[in-house]
């Protein structure tokens, strides 16, 4: 299956409240597969700890400083994002390419017999 470290986790997050199970993560896992956010990290609005937003945003900053930083990293993940959505289609094509050359050669073995 696959799934990246970042999924898993909001798997695990999503599905706590019906017992935190891998089951349950992997069906949402699943059902949520093509959202656009799937892969982002996963960011909980008013979460205690260390992470990189918490350190950018310690300090005297204003409200508008905050907002802009935010936006900025939107951005980026969006920005990310397409980059990421374009490679995976080009590969998306070479592979299915592939497969309908093989498709094609299996046929042709098949009417030769």
């Amino acid at each position: 299956m696959g799934f990246s470290k970042d999924a898993s986790e909001k798997g695990l997050f999503m599905t706590q409240s019906k017992g935190q199970s891998v089951e349950n993560a992997l069906g949402w896992m699943t059902e949520h597969a093509d959202d656009k956010d799937f892969n982002e990290p996963l960011l909980i609005v008013g979460q205690e700890g260390e992470g990189q937003l918490k350190k950018e945003y310690a300090g005297n900053l204003s409200k508008e400083e905050r907002i802009k930083i935010a936006e900025e990293k939107i951005k980026a993940a969006r920005a990310r994002r397409a980059i990421e959505e374009k490679a995976n289609a080009i590969e998306h094509e070479k592979q299915q390419r592939k497969m309908n050359k093989e498709i094609l050669a299996a046929q042709r073995i098949d009417k030769e017999r």
